[in-house]
């Protein structure tokens, strides 16, 4: 193009952009491939200024060429204009649109064509674009416009995400537009998404603008925009769109009339016949036509089935296909009452159309329909799910949902599931209805129904405020008991709402009303007759409505025909039942709700029976609930209310676990139960001992505490855990809210035992210094102190108001009065607890169990073994002929179920090697009364967190004496009983209900005194056990051996863990064939023995290697080993104790020699037990103490041993070992370890009667 061509051209568009509103900027860099920008002109008219142009920022690049040239290769719609790849790429990546413009200087004439990727086209070695005829840069100035604005280009981007907010027959649409249109087609969809707030108006601004990217594509985009308001139910205008798409185009022209006519039908039912013949006339839509024609042909009023056309009924893929075609032929099957061919029709429709919300509406209503006169099909669970996905969709593109919400609400109270009413029909935080679905008054109206079916009052009250007081609405308030009104208050008002419901054509209201007023005394079935005629009701709705208004005379002479007519509808069904229950005639209620189950299968009626005969209290009740229970999943409510019977009954049997099974299922089943239901749980777990899952169940679902018994069952709980500053202050408003001597001081006890107070004003510096931090920060909740100081005062108050009987003594006066006062008090208590001396030494010498002292001292039996109140705990036994039999027993429980008791579950959760020893049995079962006393256990231990010790009376010494609980010491205690609950918390809990056992052992005064102790809660922790293992006939593993001898005065096979380890490795002997078996079940048994010692456990057979081993594990202090030497079983054992015990000195001395005298008072103690020949222990303690620590004692160290056996004798009624000092120095020649017997016995006798001098220690 030369020179003076190319500026003619430049000349020409400058003249056109200026005439149709636009700056022309040339630009003279023309390597960059734009010869000018053009930037869209507005006027500014401000008051008072003239009026000037001013530009928009709109800009277009421009590529001018002109001359004939350019009009050299001619398309079918202009002419192509080809152009290299780096232009090519230079204006597809330009920063404003780009358009190329063709002048032909001969005709005068200007033709322009945009550079998109949907316009260039790839010619191989280049590209080229159309330009087409039809775009005169004189008409360019609206499109211009556009593409200037950024819109398509923004469009695009969006495309994807303004999919998502469209409905997917929208969606489909608009994807399925080719390449060159997806930019409108993304146009489109922007402005359709971003309208879906105002769909009627988003489709009328549309049909009013015609932009030119909708006019240019013809009949598909009205198309479009027709299915986007038909999808959002705006149908009047869906066919003014659908009209125009057939206008615009000859393709699809029949079809896009023929859809006009049907959605304009129910505005304007001529308009929509002379469209059915424009239609009919293309031949391009027959179907479409003879479906409009057969709905233009019905009167509104009839709503029997149409007649239909032939050409409908033909089998043929375009029938199939067709949606609106099986769309109504399904609504004819369906009013033709054919529910089997209505549900064919409508998954043929569903297979076509399957992401279109009104076939899934269409389908749910069909299924319910079924599902409403066969129930036995999952009908109603499928018309569900589809309204679920209806209703999900739809608010994805804010399409109207009160409809679905209105049916779907339908379908889940047929079913029963009342909890999941509320979740759709109420907005945030119960459900998930949005603010406008909440406020229509048809939600709430099921939300009040459902919300009274469940028995949630309250929120029926609150629900029933938001309503108003329309006919309607003052029925519902008094079907749900919020109006009483006399009979003839009550007639009026459905009379009322039976002539509103006719008003309005409301069929499912007049029904309803007319069976209300039935049963009222008033027939209104001759008002029904016309429905019937115009197959609007069923006839035998007719005569239903005559039957109830019969039995509201005469029950008995209504029966026949309300029998009958029972078997042709559920609703008739129901109201025979209802009416059976209401005359109390339970059993003949329950014999109808049978027959009709085995009529239709609807599992409904199980659960009705089920219903009758618990309220006829009939044997078979619990057979039935059983049965009704576990058939479908519908009706939740109902079944859960049978689950709780069941576990009522199963609890009165003291089936605790088969009862907590059902109310957990029947918890579930209620989905946000109610407190009633939460504290049944509650009690099922509190009765088996499984305090800790009660804690967390009441955590979960917070129920509120009603009455005193709840608020106890709450403290029963929540007694086993760490509370934080909410649970502090839940047992605070409790106390308050129930002011019971008993409950209330535990509450308040719990709470300040249980947490320690920090003091918000403190510096927190200052509060971790304090010494009992790091126990408290372990055991205890931190808690707010003002919440301490409300407890006092609390406790306090009961004291002034209850006095005695809340246990609770209130020391005042100044410092030394109150120090008197609880002086006092201990003295008090230390003379009550002197008649228990002879219990704990025979609990020591293992004759009675540690629980029975556990029960009388009220503390928890767990508790005191461990904390080893008795220093050892008694798990083997030295007889020699008792521990074999104990071996045996073990032996022959291996492999089966056995019952386990605190004394074995603390050695279990010692080390993992011992728990191993579980494995061996097929289960371990612990009653829930041992359960219940570990959880108090721990709860114990934790309450010592705030204190250093114990403060108790010592009558012996006649002062107060402090008791140190020393940090470590508390950490171990905590450790342990912890470590004992999650133990017991994994086995088979088992419940024991009355203590009957001890029947059979001594004479009857003995009896007596055993069962009355046994069955106290206090004692059930260890008595439970032995109950157990009698009623089961399984042997009892128990670590304290008195409770095994009062078992096996039972004839009850017992063992303890030392007979356990004995009897596995004989079997493993018994069952091995090689020498390394065989050592190495030596060898385990071995270990186990010295793990159950350094647990403190004693009466084991230990080499001595490993007495010197186990005092090396406690680093030579006085510890584990040195229990060993406090039993006599260990010295009766011996072959040579002094040997073994010089051995063990020779270490102490060199590691520990502080610690000797702790060491051989330990060796004279367990001397002192050897209770067999008091002379000979006497003696042996002399040799103890001769021997002092070694060869080379001196005689104070000697002195001093002889005091300590002179001590142990006393205690254990022996002679006194001084008189055997002589015999013993003849002993200790014979053995070696003296050269002069008879000088170092005077020697020490001397010194015994004499003042010692200084300096004058001799040498042994």
């Amino acid at each position: 193009m030369s020179e003076f061509t190319n500026r003619k051209a430049v000349n020409a568009v400058e003249k056109l952009a200026l005439q149709i509103g636009w700056f022309f900027r040339p630009q003279d860099i023309s390597d960059q491939g734009i010869d000018a920008h053009v930037e869209e002109v507005r006027l500014s008219e401000e008051e008072g200024k003239p009026t000037v142009e001013v530009g928009t920022g709109r800009l277009i690049a421009i590529q001018i060429k002109g001359g004939p040239s350019y009009f050299r290769k001619p398309s079918a719609n202009g002419w192509w204009f080809p152009f290299s790849a780096k232009k090519a790429k230079l204006w597809l990546g330009h920063a404003l649109p780009v358009v190329v413009v063709l002048v032909d200087l001969k005709n005068n004439a200007v033709y322009w064509q945009r550079i998109s990727s949907t316009t260039v086209l790839s010619t191989g070695k280049g590209y080229k674009v159309e330009v087409p005829s039809s775009q005169p840069m004189s008409a360019a100035g609206k499109e211009w416009r556009h593409i200037a604005s950024g819109l398509e280009t923004l469009a695009e981007a969006r495309f994807e995400h303004a999919l998502t907010q469209l409905p997917p027959p929208v969606c489909s649409a608009l994807q399925a537009r080719p390449p060159a249109e997806r930019q409108d087609a993304a146009l489109l969809a922007s402005h359709l998404a971003e309208g879906r707030a105002n769909p009627r108006g988003t489709a009328q601004s549309l049909l009013a603008a015609s932009p030119l990217w909708i006019e240019r594509n013809g009949s598909w985009a009205w198309a479009v925009v027709a299915t986007y308001a038909a999808q959002h139910e705006e149908y009047d205008v869906s066919a003014e769109a659908f009209e125009r798409a057939g206008r615009a185009s000859v393709q699809d022209c029949g079809s896009n009339l023929a859809a006009a006519a049907l959605n304009i039908m129910a505005f304007d039912r001529k308009r929509s016949g002379d469209l059915l013949d424009e239609a009919a006339a293309t031949g391009d839509a027959p179907l479409l036509v003879a479906v409009g024609r057969a709905l233009l042909a019905n009167p509104d009023e009839n709503a029997g089935p149409l007649p239909i056309d032939p050409i409908l009924l033909a089998d043929s893929d375009e029938v199939r296909k067709a949606s609106p075609v099986q769309a109504f032929l399904a609504e004819q099957a369906m009013r033709r009452g054919d529910m089997e061919g209505a549900v064919r029709h409508w998954r043929l429709q569903l297979q076509s159309d399957s992401g279109n919300t009104h076939s899934l509406r269409l389908g749910s209503e069909i299924l319910r329909r079924r599902g409403s006169s066969s129930p036995a099909t999952d009908d109603l669970s499928e018309a569900a799910t589809h309204l679920e996905s209806a209703i999900s969709q739809r608010r994805r593109w804010a399409g109207p949902t009160t409809d679905l919400l209105e049916a779907l609400s339908q379908c889940y109270m047929l079913q029963g599931r009342f909890e999941t009413v509320l979740q759709i029909c109420l907005p945030g935080p119960i459900g998930s209805a949005t603010h406008e679905e909440s406020e229509d008054p048809r939600m709430l109206r099921f939300a009040l129904n459902a919300a009274y079916f469940l028995g949630r009052q309250n929120l029926v009250v609150e629900l029933a405020q938001r309503l108003g007081e329309t006919v309607s609405d003052r029925i519902l308030k008094m079907r749900v008991g919020l109006l009483d009104p006399s009979p003839e208050e009550a007639r009026e008002l459905w009379s009322a709402e039976f002539d509103r419901a006719v008003d309005t054509a409301d069929y499912r209201q007049i029904v309803i009303a007319g069976i209300a007023l039935a049963d009222l005394g008033v027939d209104k079935s001759s008002s029904l007759d016309s429905y019937v005629a115009q197959s609007i009701m069923p006839s035998w709705l007719v005569d239903f409505v005559k039957a109830a208004h019969i039995a509201y005379a005469d029950l008995d002479r209504a029966l026949p025909a309300l029998r009958m007519l029972a078997l042709e509808d559920p609703m008739v069904g129901e109201h025979l039942i209802m009416k059976l229950r209401e005359a109390r005639r339970f059993l003949e209620a329950a014999e109808t709700c049978q027959a009709l189950y085995s009529a239709a299968g609807n599992p409904w009626f199980l659960i009705r029976r089920a219903s009758c005969l618990v309220d006829a209290g009939d044997e078979n009740a619990e057979a039935a609930a059983s049965l009704a229970a576990n058939t479908g999943e519908a009706h939740p409510v109902e079944r859960a209310r049978l689950l709780t019977f069941l576990a009522e009954r199963e609890g009165g049997r003291g089936n605790w676990d088969v009862a907590e099974t059902h109310l957990v299922e029947a918890l579930k089943l209620f989905g946000s139960p109610g407190p009633a239901e939460v504290w049944r749980v509650v009690v099922s777990q509190l009765n088996q001992g499984k305090a800790a899952q009660a804690a967390e169940l009441i955590a979960k679902y917070r129920p509120v505490a009603r009455t005193k018994e709840e608020a106890t069952l709450w403290a029963r709980a929540n007694a086993t855990v760490m509370w934080d500053e909410s649970k502090a202050s839940e047992a605070l408003a409790l106390a308050r809210r129930f002011p019971d001597p008993k409950l209330s001081i535990a509450l308040l006890g719990q709470l300040i035992s249980n947490t320690y107070a920090v003091d918000q004003n403190l510096d927190p510096a200052a509060s971790e210094a304090h010494a009992l931090d790091t126990r408290r920060r372990l055991g205890q909740g931190a808690v707010p102190g003002e919440l301490h100081r409300q407890a006092f005062a609390a406790m306090q108050e009961l004291v002034s108001e209850f006095g005695d009987e809340t246990g609770v003594t209130v020391l005042q006066g100044m410092p030394e009065e109150a120090i008197g006062q609880l002086t006092e008090i201990l003295k008090e208590r230390a003379a009550e607890e002197g008649h228990l001396r002879d219990l704990i030494r025979a609990v020591r010498n293992a004759t009675v169990p540690i629980g029975l002292f556990a029960g009388l001292r009220n503390h928890s039996y767990a508790a005191i073994l461990v904390e080893r109140a008795f220093g050892v705990l008694v798990a083997g036994s030295a007889d020699d002929d008792e521990h074999a039999h104990e071996v045996a027993a073990a032996r022959a429980a291996l492999g089966q179920s056995i019952v386990v008791d605190a004394a074995a579950l603390l050695t279990l959760s010692g080390h993992a090697s011992v728990r191993g020893l579980s494995g061996h049995f097929a289960s371990l079962q612990v009653t829930a009364a041992t359960m219940g006393d570990v959880h108090r256990g721990v709860s114990e231990i934790r309450g010592r967190a705030g204190s250093p010790g114990t403060l108790t009376w010592d009558p012996d010494q006649s002062a107060l004496v402090f008791r140190d609980l020393p940090e470590a010491e508390f950490v171990r205690q905590l450790r342990r009983a912890e470590a004992l609950e999650g133990f017991a918390q994994k086995l088979h809990v088992r419940v024991v209900t009355e203590v009957s056992v001890f029947e059979e052992v001594g004479n009857e005064a003995e009896v007596t005194l055993l069962n009355e102790v046994g069955n106290e809660a206090e004692h059930s922790p260890w008595s439970h056990s032995i109950q157990l293992a009698h009623d089961e006939a399984l042997a009892l593993w128990s670590d304290d051996l008195g409770l095994r001898r009062l078992a096996r005065a039972l004839d009850l096979p017992s063992f303890g863990t030392p007979a356990l380890v004995d009897a596995v490795r004989d079997r493993s002997l018994e069952l091995s064939s090689a020498k390394d078996t065989d050592d190495d079940a030596i060898l385990t048994a071995t270990s186990a023995n010295l793990l159950l010692a350094q647990d403190f456990l004693v009466d084991l057979v230990l080499a001595d290697e490993d007495l010197l081993n186990l005092a090396e594990r406690d680093a030579w202090l006085p510890r584990a080993a040195s229990a060993v030497l406090t039993r006599a079983a260990w010295w009766v054992w011996q072959m040579n104790p002094l040997e073994i015990l010089l051995k063990l000195y020779s270490r102490v001395r060199e590691a520990r020699p502080g610690s000797l005298s702790d060491w051989q008072l330990s060796a004279m103690t367990g001397i002192g037990r050897l209770s067999t020949h008091p002379e000979t222990s006497a003696k042996l303690l002399a040799l103890v103490a001769l021997i002092g620590f070694g060869l080379s004692s001196s005689d104070s160290e000697i002195l001093d041993g002889i005091r300590r056996a002179k001590a142990v004798a006393a205690e254990s009624n022996f002679p006194d070992p001084t008189l055997q000092i002589p015999a013993a120095a003849v002993e200790l020649a014979r053995m070696g370890l003296c050269d002069e017997p008879i000088e170092l016995a005077a020697r020490i006798l001397d010194r015994l009667d004499a003042p010692e001098a200084p300096g004058t220690d001799g040498e042994a």
